[in-house]
């Protein structure tokens, strides 16, 4: 793609958003404070974080599997599996490998984790189940996502209505010298 090609399409992407009407303050979150959808998008969007986490680790725990390494032996690639995933330049991969007592686990984890496919039928089963399990897991952050996106929409219109609103999330200058 040419210089040219690529400043047209970003022109037309820039006219495109401005062609989107801003968002209108939405009824369900009329009872919310400023604060309140604030801390509510921010713990959701933590909690997306962890999610993202431990689908991630099922989608090494799967790539494992997949490549034949699902031994316990195979299970000390895992930490290169997550450093070595194509998602690098993605915001996930900023996490780092947390303690087992700062994200918690999923229901079934140690069960899915722990088990040793011995036959070719058990690994296609396990594979299923890892499968079904990340399945879930996506859907649910597809679920958080669009939750976030919603808090996300309010609190620009919000800011559109006042836009003084806005500096209210910026850290107060004289708390944080001291005075």
């Amino acid at each position: 793609m040419t210089e040219d090609q690529a400043a047209v399409r970003r022109a037309a992407r820039k006219r495109a958003r401005l062609d989107v009407a801003p968002p209108e303050p939405a009824p369900e979150f009329e009872s919310l404070s400023l604060d309140d959808l604030r801390a509510d998008r921010q713990a959701l969007t933590d909690y997306e974080t962890r999610v993202s986490y431990w689908r991630r680790i099922l989608q090494a725990r799967l790539d494992l599997v997949m490549a034949g390494e699902a031994t316990t032996e195979g299970l000390a690639g895992l930490a290169d599996a997550l450093a070595d995933a194509p998602s690098i330049t993605r915001r996930i991969a900023k996490l780092s490998i947390l303690p087992p007592d700062q994200v918690p686990p999923l229901p079934d984890l140690v069960e899915l984790w722990r088990y040793q496919p011995e036959t070719e039928q058990d690994t296609y089963g396990y594979t299923e189940r890892l499968r079904e399990r990340e399945q879930q897991l996506s859907e649910f952050r597809r679920t958080l996502h669009v939750r976030i996106d919603a808090l996300q929409r309010e609190l620009i219109a919000r800011y559109r209505q006042n836009p003084s609103l806005a500096l209210t999330a910026l850290p107060n200058r004289s708390s944080e010298s001291g005075e």
